[in-house]
């Protein structure tokens, strides 16, 4: 009896630090507005709110009026304008606060913060201080919450009835609010290329069935990148909108390369100058050396799933600051996989941790 109720009060205790983390960052996503793309989404959700339209055309600028445009986030604009409207400043505020507080919650809910509070509550206070940077309201912040609900629902849920229609409207609004939903479908295609290979491919160690999906959640998972592909097409312009991103990605290494040398944000976090600066990047290093590592502990026992997920966002963050925070979640979510199955007898040496 007495070792269950200090075992209590050493869980209760362990929450502490958690609750300080969404203590400071309710406080920290409570600051100015900042941003001055604001300006632009308050402009185009007033005007499709008003003529209930949205155009494909600007109608903004002065040099460009009139060119085709393709406006991948008109329904946060909409939203926005109508926070704004109704509520004033203070209103677009509490929706950041609330849209970060919930894509945070999801984190922890996806880590174990019963058996392993320490390790926990530290790489999930180092995502909060890479998140911290993104907390502008922009529609990037959704991504981040969809993000965070597709790899919520993709690990725990896959199995449900309610799934598949819920990944629809999710990828749906995913398409209309921000450029980064093609994440959506990437995500369910990893799961795919992750399942064959464990089924087709000698891998090493104990690969193979690490993390291997039943035959009926293989088939559901391929039903699933079919729904959220075609979510996709539900946009105002159709295979044009849904196609824009792949498009935009392509073309950055064209004559829009220019913009990584002048944009702060579209500029490579890491360089082999800066790689062992203590600089304002020190955090986000850290998550890379840290879910390295684990991946190194857990060798025998890697879901190849989560190596290839990890790879991907990593590239991805290695190319722009602004992505760095999508490699932070990624990097968090693999840490958590890696140290599952692991105890600390499998890191320290057991003549220091034998009771």
């Amino acid at each position: 009896m007495k070792e269950k109720i200090w075992a209590k009060i050493s869980y209760l205790t362990g929450l502490l630090p958690v609750g300080a983390i969404f203590g400071l960052l309710v406080y920290v996503a409570n600051i100015e507005i900042k941003d001055f793309d604001l300006w632009l989404h308050l402009a185009a959700g007033k005007f499709i709110t008003l003529h209930k339209y949205v155009p494909d055309v600007d109608f903004l600028s002065c040099t460009i009026a009139g060119d085709h445009w393709i406006n991948h986030e008109w329904l946060f604009q909409v939203i926005l304008y109508n926070l704004y409207d109704n509520f004033g400043p203070a209103g677009i505020l509490k929706m950041q606060i609330g849209v970060v507080l919930v894509t945070m919650l999801l984190l922890l809910f996806l880590g174990d913060t019963k058996n392993k509070q320490l390790s926990t509550s530290f790489i999930l206070l180092l995502v909060y201080l890479v998140y911290q940077q993104r907390f502008t309201i922009r529609p990037d912040i959704f991504s981040l919450l969809f993000f965070a609900v597709y790899i919520y629902i993709l690990a725990l849920h896959i199995d449900k009835k309610w799934v598949l229609p819920f990944l629809f409207i999710i990828q749906v609004l995913w398409s209309n609010m921000h450029g980064f939903f093609f994440f959506g479908p990437l995500f369910v295609l990893i799961g795919i290329i992750s399942e064959w290979m464990k089924r087709h491919i000698k891998l090493p160690y104990e690969w193979n069935e690490t993390g291997r999906l039943t035959d009926g959640e293989y088939n559901r998972i391929k039903l699933a990148f079919l729904t959220v592909s075609l979510a996709c097409l539900a946009n105002p312009s159709f295979v044009e909108g849904a196609l824009y991103p792949i498009r935009v990605f392509f073309g950055l290494s064209g004559e829009n390369k220019i913009f990584f040398d002048y944009i702060q944000e579209l500029q490579r976090p890491l360089s082999w100058a800066t790689l062992f600066q203590r600089d304002q990047y020190m955090y986000y290093k850290l998550l890379i050396f840290l879910s390295a590592i684990s991946f190194i502990f857990n060798r025998r026992r890697i879901d190849i799933s989560a190596l290839l997920f990890w790879l991907i966002f990593l590239f991805f963050s290695l190319r722009a600051i602004r992505n760095t925070v999508f490699f932070a979640f990624a990097a968090y979510l693999v840490f958590i996989t890696n140290i599952l199955t692991l105890s600390y007898r499998d890191i320290v040496p057991i003549k220091f941790s034998n009771k």
